[in-house]
This record gives C-alpha cells, sequence and structure tokens, in this order.
C-alpha cells in the first residue's frame, strides 16, 4: 500500500453512480449532463477511460450507474472526474471537475490486506466535490472496486489487454465507418503462419465501451461447455484479441494514447472490398436501453418506419466499393445538388430505403468491370459473372447457416441496433488454375455492432421477470426474422439470375428517367423475342408518351469451357439512345437523366430477373457503352446442391425453387406470359410473398432440427426429456442461482433441442408468447421463456 507499489493482478473499477449540481448552465432549458474520466499514472500519460452516457433531461440530478473499465492498481495513480453539459449546436459546457487519489477512493492505506477469499474489496460510496474555477458546482457519487483480475463480479468486466509491441506503432487513422467509431490501422510486427500484415483493425474505444463488454462476456460464455448455444454464433463474429494502447500518427505529443478494440479485419488480404453494412430487425432502438433517451429512440423509431426495416426487418446502413451504377444515383439530383456532407445522409438515406431484392442486385453488379472475351483468355481465366456467382453463393451458404446458428442459442436475446456484414473481394484472382473453394474464401459473413445488445445467459434469464422475458422474446424475434428475410432475399435472387439451365427466351429493355424523390418516369421499351444474337442495331423505343426516340444495342452469346458453373452469358451491349423527351421539368430542363433497366425472362421455367446500368444526367442522348451479362447456368440445382454440401438441408419437403420467387414487381412478366399461376400451384397455392417466407422459415426450422437429431445421435440417447429439466429449473423457489451440477446435465441434453427458431411473426402479443417451450406438431420445440 505504500505509495508507488502496485499489486500483481489486481485491478481498480471505479463506479460513476450519479451527481447533484448546483447551477444550471442550460439557460433555455434543462441540462443533459454526462462524465468522463481520466486517469493519471506516474508511470505514463493521462488517458481518458470512460465516457458515461449522456442523461438526457436529468437536469441537476443526473444519474448514471456507470461502471468503467479495470484499471492495474498502482497506489500513486489518481482518477480526474468531469461533469460536463451535452450541447448539440455548441461546445459541451464543463460543469465541474474533481480529481482524487485511488486510495482515498478505497477509503485505506493498505487495500491488499482486505482482499479475502471472496476476490473483491468495496470501497466506501463518496460523494466527491465539483470545482470550476474554485467555484463549488454540487458534487459526484462514486464508488471505487478492488478485485482480481481473474474474478468477475456482478456489472463489471476485467478486460484483455494486447502487448504494445505485438503491432507497429504509432497507429494510422483510417476514418469512421458507418457509425462514429473511427478505426486504425493495425500492422502486425511478427505474423504467425497464416496470418497477414493487417490481420486485425483498431476500434476506438471511447466509441465502443459496451461493444468490448459484450465481446468478454460472449468469450466466458463461449467456454461454458456451449450452455445456451452462444458459441454456434462464434465463428461469425470477428476475431476479439483485446484491448491495446497505442499512439497515432500525427498527434500533438502531450495527447493521451488511445484505446482501441482490436479486431479481425474484415479486409484482410483483399485489393478491393465491397461491403454491405446491414442493420438488423424492424425494431433498432428503445427509450431507456443502453442510455437511449426518448427523444433518441423516437427519431430512431421514425426511421425505422420510413425505411426498409419497417417493410422487410432489415435496411442497409452502408455500402463499401459502390458499383458504378450506384454511385452515378445522385439522391439530390432533383433539388440542383446540396453540400458533400448533406448529399452523404441523403445517399444514407436512400440506401436505407432500398428494397432486399434492390440492394442485392445492386451488390453483385459486376459489369463495369471489362475483359477479353477471345477464346483463349477465357480458357485461362473465369469471367466476372462466374466469380461473382461463386462469391454469391458463399455468402448464401453462410448466411443460412447463420440462420441456423441462431436458432441453436437456447436463450433469446436482446441485440438491438447489431448488424450483419456482407463482403467479397471485387478483385480476387479469375485464374481457373484456382480452385473453386480458393475464390470463395474471398467471401465473409459477419455480425458485429454489439453496442446496444445485451448478452443473455441461462443464469440470467432464470432471475428476469415475465415481462423481461417478453421483452427478450419480442426483440430476438425481431433479429431472427431479420436474418432470416436477408438469407430469403439472396436465396432467390440467386435461384432467379443463376440457376437457369435453359433459354432466356425474352428480354424487355426499358428506358426510365432516374428521379431521386419519386419513382422512375418511364420513357418507353423495346421486347426482343426471342432472345438471339444481333450486329448493333438502331430500333425505335415503343410506347413513348413523346417524340420517335432510338435505342443502340448489340446482342452475343459467349460460350464458357466445359465443367464451368455457367454454360454461357448472353453479353447485351447497350450502346446509346438518341432523342429522348425530357422529365426533368421541376428544374425548368428540357433534358432527363436516363437509365436503362434490362428484364430478361424465361417463361418456361417461370425465372426472372433484372438489372440496371448507370445513370446519365441531364441529358437527351445518352451515351453508355455498357455490357450487362445474362448468365446460363451449366446444372439447374447448383443452389440445392452447394446448400447441401454446407450442412443446410432446405428440399427435404419440396423443390427450393417453391419459396424462392422472384421479385413480386417483375411478376407481372410472368402474367403477361401465362406462367404465374403454374408458379403459384407448385408453390403449394401460397399465392402470396409472406406464405413463401413462412414456407422457407419453416424449412430452416426443419433443417435445423434435422442437424440438432445428427447432433443428438452423435451425443447419445438421454432417458429424462429436455422439458423436464427445464420445468425444474423453472420450479426452484426463488433461487437466483443454478446448480453447477444441473446446468452440466441441461448442456449434455441441450443437444436434443429440435427447433430453436424463436420468431415473433407480425400481430402477435406479448400475452401468446408461450413462458416454456411450446411442443409444435408434437416434437418440436419453440421457445426458451420461463418465469
Amino acid at each position: 500500500g505504500s505509495p508507488g507499489s502496485q499489486m500483481s493482478d489486481v485491478l481498480i473499477v471505479v463506479r460513476i453512480i450519479k451527481a447533484d449540481l448546483t447551477h444550471n448552465l442550460d439557460y433555455l432549458g434543462r441540462m443533459d449532463p454526462f462524465a468522463v474520466v481520466t486517469w493519471h499514472s506516474a508511470s505514463g500519460k493521462p488517458r481518458q477511460v470512460a465516457k458515461t452516457r449522456t442523461h438526457w433531461s436529468g437536469h441537476m440530478t443526473p444519474q448514471w450507474e456507470h461502471t468503467c473499465r479495470g484499471q492495474p492498481f498502482l497506489a500513486s495513480d489518481s482518477v480526474q472526474i468531469e461533469v460536463l453539459e451535452h450541447d448539440t449546436l455548441t461546445q459541451d459546457d464543463y460543469c465541474g471537475g474533481v480529481k482524487v487519489c485511488v486510495l482515498e477512493l478505497l477509503g485505506t492505506d493498505t487495500p491488499e490486506m482486505h482482499l479475502g477469499p471472496s476476490e473483491v474489496f468495496q470501497g466506501p460510496f463518496l460523494k466527491l466535490p465539483l470545482k470550476r474555477k474554485e467555484k463549488d458546482m454540487g458534487t459526484v457519487s462514486v464508488q471505487a472496486v478492488l478485485m482480481r483480475s481473474g474474478s468477475h463480479a456482478e456489472g463489471m468486466t476485467a478486460f484483455s489487454s494486447v502487448p504494445t509491441e505485438m503491432f507497429e506503432t504509432p497507429v494510422s487513422p483510417m476514418g469512421v465507418g458507418g457509425g462514429t467509431a473511427a478505426f486504425y490501422k493495425l500492422v502486425l510486427r511478427k505474423p504467425k503462419p497464416g496470418q497477414v500484415v493487417d490481420q486485425y483493425i483498431g476500434k476506438d474505444l471511447s466509441r465502443a465501451s459496451n461493444e468490448v463488454d459484450f465481446y468478454e462476456q460472449l468469450l466466458r460464455v463461449a467456454n461454458n461447455a456451449g450452455l445456451s448455444g452462444i458459441d454456434a454464433i462464434l465463428p461469425y463474429c470477428f476475431e476479439y484479441l483485446g484491448v491495446l494502447q497505442a499512439q497515432v500518427a500525427g498527434a500533438p505529443p502531450d495527447r493521451p494514447p488511445v484505446e482501441l478494440l482490436v479486431l479481425g479485419n474484415m479486409h484482410k488480404g483483399c485489393k478491393s472490398t465491397r461491403m454491405l453494412d446491414i442493420k438488423v430487425g424492424q425494431n433498432t432502438a428503445q427509450a431507456g436501453w443502453r442510455g437511449k433517451s426518448r427523444i433518441a429512440a423516437l427519431r430512431q423509431s421514425l426511421v425505422d418506419a420510413l425505411t426498409n426495416s419497417f417493410c422487410e426487418g432489415f435496411r442497409v446502413e452502408g455500402f463499401m466499393g459502390v458499383p458504378q451504377c450506384v454511385s452515378c444515383m445522385d439522391p439530390l439530383l432533383d433539388l440542383g445538388g446540396s453540400s458533400p456532407s448533406i448529399s452523404k445522409k441523403a445517399f444514407r438515406m436512400m440506401l436505407q430505403r432500398m428494397s432486399g431484392a434492390e440492394v442485392f442486385m445492386y451488390f453483385i453488379d459486376m459489369h463495369d468491370q471489362r475483359y477479353d472475351q477471345s477464346s483463349a483468355k477465357v480458357k485461362e481465366e473465369r469471367i466476372p459473372s462466374e466469380v461473382i456467382e461463386l462469391l454469391f453463393m458463399e455468402i448464401i451458404c453462410q448466411l443460412c447457416l447463420f440462420a441456423l446458428a441462431c436458432r441453436k442459442i437456447v436463450i433469446p436475446q436482446k441485440w438491438i441496433g447489431s448488424s450483419v456484414a456482407l463482403s467479397f473481394d471485387t478483385e480476387c484472382e479469375r485464374s481457373r488454375s484456382i480452385p473453386e473453394a480458393e475464390v470463395r474464401r474471398k467471401a465473409h459473413v459477419h455480425c458485429f455492432d454489439w453496442g446496444k445488445s445485451e448478452l443473455n445467459t441461462l443464469q440470467t434469464h432464470h432471475a428476469m421477470t415475465d415481462q423481461q422475458h417478453h421483452d427478450r422474446a419480442k426483440y430476438w424475434g425481431y433479429y431472427v426474422g431479420g436474418v432470416d428475410r436477408i438469407a430469403w432475399e439472396a436465396a432467390r435472387l440467386y435461384r432467379q439470375r443463376f440457376a437457369n439451365s435453359g433459354h432466356w427466351d425474352t428480354l424487355v429493355l426499358k428506358v426510365v428517367d432516374f428521379d431521386s424523390m419519386l419513382p422512375g418516369d418511364f420513357v418507353g421499351r423495346i421486347v426482343i423475342n426471342p432472345l438471339q444474337p444481333c450486329q448493333e442495331v438502331v430500333v425505335p423505343l415503343q410506347h413513348c408518351k413523346s417524340g420517335k426516340p432510338l435505342l443502340t444495342y448489340s446482342i452475343e452469346y459467349l460460350e464458357l469451357p466445359a465443367g464451368s458453373r455457367l454454360a454461357g452469358v448472353w453479353k447485351i451491349h447497350l450502346v446509346r439512345a438518341h432523342g429522348l423527351p425530357g422529365y426533368d421539368k421541376v428544374l425548368l430542363k428540357v433534358t432527363s437523366d436516363p437509365y436503362v433497366e434490362i428484364v430478361a425472362i424465361s417463361s418456361g421455367e417461370g425465372f426472372v430477373h433484372r438489372q440496371r446500368s448507370c445513370v446519365k444526367v441531364a441529358t437527351c442522348n445518352p451515351e453508355w457503352d455498357e455490357v450487362l451479362e445474362i448468365p446460363v447456368a451449366a446444372h439447374t440445382d447448383l443452389l440445392e446442391q452447394d446448400l447441401r454440401k454446407a450442412g443446410v438441408h432446405l428440399d427435404q419437403d419440396g423443390a427450393l425453387s417453391e419459396v424462392l420467387p422472384p421479385e413480386k414487381y417483375l411478376c407481372r412478366y410472368l402474367d403477361k406470359a401465362g406462367t404465374a399461376p403454374s408458379f403459384r400451384q407448385r408453390a403449394n397455392s401460397k399465392a402470396t410473398f409472406a406464405g413463401l417466407l413462412d414456407a422457407w422459415e419453416e424449412r430452416l426450422d426443419a433443417a435445423a432440427a434435422s442437424a440438432s437429431r445428427a447432433t443428438a445421435a452423435k451425443v447419445g440417447s438421454h432417458e429424462e426429456p429436455m422439458i423436464d429439466l427445464l420445468q425444474q429449473l423453472r420450479h426452484q423457489d426463488g433461487e437466483q442461482s443454478v446448480d453447477p451440477e444441473f446446468l452440466t446435465e441441461v448442456t449434455t441434453q441441450s443437444h436434443e433441442l429440435e427447433d430453436l427458431s424463436p420468431r415473433c411473426r407480425e400481430g402477435t402479443s406479448a400475452e401468446e408468447v408461450p413462458l416454456l417451450y411450446s411442443p409444435r406438431d408434437n416434437s418440436a420445440c419453440r421457445w426458451l421463456c420461463w418465469g
């Protein structure tokens, strides 16, 4: 306990509980206070270790109940606590601060004498005076706790530390991602076998303090023999090393080092990454949850209601490496343009409002990549359509496996605002000598963004009230339902584009005027039937309201070598258009912003899909010179085969095509061809898309049950049913803890769970969600949600 002495393997944790302020610094209303905690050590520079949530309208008596990250105990260290008032338009107001020695916080000069068998020593609750230029501003209530690094007191997390010498310093900033946290480039000094120098990436911990709690808890729960099934999603989480302290390149010398969350780098080894950041769930915020104020939650609920979250249960938050057909779409085009910052926000809103079918259409668009199509070159290298087919198939397999992994999680989780990332390398090697499996390794699916998420375990769930159970059930239903819908949208687009091994008999070239605020204006179209090669031709557009515009195009068929997953591709060369009518009348112009949407139709099998060219701004005579490709599959059942190889059996109750229809927008093309009724008949009379989505989810349930039975067969049979064990757990009269031997028994027999699909359907009230597993069809178990 002498000054400067350090106790090995001991951490000190500071809790910032509340403040009682005496001066109002917000003259127009109530204050919104928050606190910042800075650690002062004689062995290094001051560093910020915590920033509490902002207590909106907390005014003079803010409540935080914030637990700071554990710091190595050194008796000579001191802690500075500053209270500030949040201002949206101006700089935050300083309400007062205090600096105190850690020994004073603990209330003893010999803390090592108080660490008994419990491994935790709690200091007294203290009210520290806040000063601002020697003026009394109130008090802040704090408590310090001393704990050994191996112990984990309730609500307190000891974080893994990453050695500084593991990475080159200083680190370089990489900018801000889809949220507000900054990222930093990390370079390994000595990569291990199988690693690359950019194996990891750093995320600013000051903006991710809740997220690091989740990662640390995830590691501990994962080591608990898979009790709650949480370990099933570990392959889809970013690799987590711990927290790194490092200096930033170009920062002032007196600036303290930043603390970084060290995570696996999705872009490692990639030349050019394309990534979708998809926020999952139809409701992505809740007032009072993880510091979310009512106003912020209301604002977020408006975003949910106005975007694809409300329609399909997910929305795009970020799109990295966008193709040219997306980057050319200016969301403020009809308003005459605006500042870059406003344009960026408008572009993000445009992405958020896109349907899943649109998003994936753009996600796999590679038509801006030109290549040598000579016979010799095609025999040596895969064309971009072959590469994207492999990458997209891998993403679908991983999405389906992720949906099954969610069903293995026994306890309903509350993962609000969490995201799923889909990515691939757009410039991966195309040589045919490279195995297909090597190409598919360039595609990834990850879940991330845990800042507002809770990791619910068997013990914590057992201690919750029925209302809390219903709350977790509802939000877990949102999450799993969103993942199911993402996988469904991807799978049906794959089938419509890449599963047709027959003939595409009809091609529609539709010219549309792009409108950023409203649906595009129809200009005219050309219907090509039958689809066959042709030299460059000039054809008048049909159904035009005015003028006689012309479209120039050519068509050729490229046959691919034997052994390819694609038999060939139709190459549609859009050259130019001439004499288009002007539709930009809002801006008092006589021009248009045209693009071409091509729709390929195979009426015999009910295949139909679309692609789009780039938008040409402010012209009636656009020059595109773009080639869009329509693939012809070598085999129709590639999707079913690859899913079965991945361990996802979705075709046991009938052909997978029965639940993977084309876009609802495109079904009218099949109606005109007279094939839509037969398609509906093949779909077991489930004419609505909601019914088809239900059928998709039921197949995922069956696949999860099949996998669970296979696992149970390997583990061995058990005499006592799982439901009896859960009822035994439920009726432990008032006990808040669970016997370890009993938990081991539950763990062993949890392999017998047949159906772990916690979905909340639309219109289902909380009262309708059962409190225990509810049998379905006398065999399937639905829910873990007991009182």
